[in-house]
């Protein structure tokens, strides 16, 4: 039987240790930003989203035609190869919807802050 009483000491067990409370900060935060940013998912593409975007839709649907996109790139010294193949992969899950960039460049943000927050976490020592 799961009493009240049951589950006031397993909150205070669980919120006592140092790793948990970081975790669940992590993941409070996280859900701030999405929250704070699902708003702005429906609006259109910005600033230089196009002149990235657009080349790229046009690509055919073919491992080789996506693999010359993600080598042809010349954009800076080292190109945006990373980029092209997110950007790709985009396409291939969402269409060409700005949604789905932006959802996914949402999640690909937050997945790295938490691991900069993990990252931390264990370099002060604290894990």
């Amino acid at each position: 039987m799961f009493s009240l009483f049951g589950a006031r000491s397993l909150l205070k067990r669980f919120f006592s240790d140092q790793r948990a409370r970081f975790g669940v900060g992590l993941v409070a935060a996280f859900l701030v930003a999405v929250l704070c940013y699902w708003g702005g998912l429906g609006g259109p593409f910005l600033l230089d989203d196009s002149g990235s975007i657009d080349p790229l839709l046009e690509v055919p649907a073919e491992w080789g035609a996506a693999w010359n996109a993600v080598l042809d790139e010349s954009s800076g010294l080292l190109g945006r190869s990373v980029s092209v193949v997110s950007f790709l992969a985009t396409i291939a899950l969402h269409g060409e919807s700005p949604w789905g960039f932006k959802f996914d460049n949402l999640i690909i943000h937050g997945a790295c802050a938490l691991l900069m927050g993990l990252l931390t976490f264990r370099l002060l020592g604290l894990a």
